[in-house]
């Protein structure tokens, strides 16, 4: 008897670990996540900064009792006096919370404390990851069937990616200036490129993303891979405009000694991989695309 428990315990580790496995390899696909078991869930937390705002579109406000700790800055107020989480390092504060699902993300959804949530009876549910488009699309029909509310998803999914596509429909294709997405923290220069929601922006502004040709994901760049690039267009965070040109070597850069090189955004709008992105997108484009020019 004690060798069949041993067998069975065996086996079903195995299977938690090939789940685990299959949860990272498929969000690096930025494959839509398996069915959510159940549906209609009452008492919702959100730990995904991305779908903090996706949820108050679909879900009545009483339904959605707390959301990520992300600064979604003027859009903040949307989220009003909600519980404002660090993930699952607010474990016992998501416990007294007492809700009936989490959202989270393929990670979290393989992380330890994870199970500690399903012991207290709470629906863990995987969203996916947050790498722009490809993935926003199948969490908002996901967040559908959280809510039961599939129809309201389907519709706000294609409104959503309509507006999107339509950006910059006003700028005509040839004349665009291409650019990059650029952040810098101390002396180390970052991107965000193909499989991001930073690609996706630039892209729907009308900026073609001259990383994308031989970069992805989040790249640390080089002031050598910049000056080879030599971007006409960076686009930054608010305050970072002046730390680029200034670092040393920038100079070979020419989006750091045009005038209208370097192009600021708002942390709080730029980092928004969910509906966000279409506000990020709408105010670059009229940031580089003045009506008029």
């Amino acid at each position: 008897m004690t060798g069949v428990v041993n067998a069975v315990a065996v086996v079903v580790a195995i299977t938690l670990s090939l789940t685990a496995v299959a949860s990272f390899a498929g969000a690096s696909r930025a494959q839509a996540p398996p069915v959510v078991p159940g549906g209609g869930h009452h008492r919702v937390a959100c730990l995904l900064a991305h779908l903090d705002t996706a949820c108050l579109e679909l879900a009545a406000p009483e339904r959605l009792i707390a959301v990520s700790a992300f600064d979604h800055g003027a859009a903040s107020h949307r989220l009003g006096d909600r519980p404002r989480l660090s993930g699952l390092d607010a474990l016992e504060a998501i416990i007294d919370l007492r809700p009936d699902a989490v959202l989270v993300s393929p990670f979290d959804a393989a992380d330890a404390r994870a199970e500690r949530l399903r012991e207290a009876g709470i629906a863990v549910i995987d969203c996916g990851e947050a790498r722009g488009v490809v993935t926003l699309i199948p969490a908002i029909h996901r967040l559908g069937e959280v809510f039961a509310v599939p129809d309201r998803a389907q519709a706000l999914a294609r409104a959503w990616r309509r507006r999107f596509a339509l950006v910059a429909a006003r700028v005509p294709a040839i004349g665009r200036r291409g650019g990059i997405y650029l952040a810098v923290y101390g002396d180390r220069l970052f991107g965000g490129t193909v499989g991001t929601s930073y690609h996706d922006v630039l892209t729907a502004a009308g900026v073609p993303d001259l990383a994308a040709t031989r970069w992805r994901d989040w790249p640390e760049y080089t002031v050598e891979d910049l000056i080879a690039l030599d971007p006409p267009l960076i686009v930054t965070k608010r305050g970072m405009g002046d730390v680029l040109r200034r670092l040393p070597g920038m100079a070979g850069v020419a989006a750091c000694t045009a005038a209208d090189g370097i192009v600021e955004l708002d942390s709080a709008l730029l980092d928004d991989a969910g509906i966000g992105m279409l506000d990020a997108a709408e105010t670059l484009c009229d940031a580089v695309h003045p009506a008029g020019r």
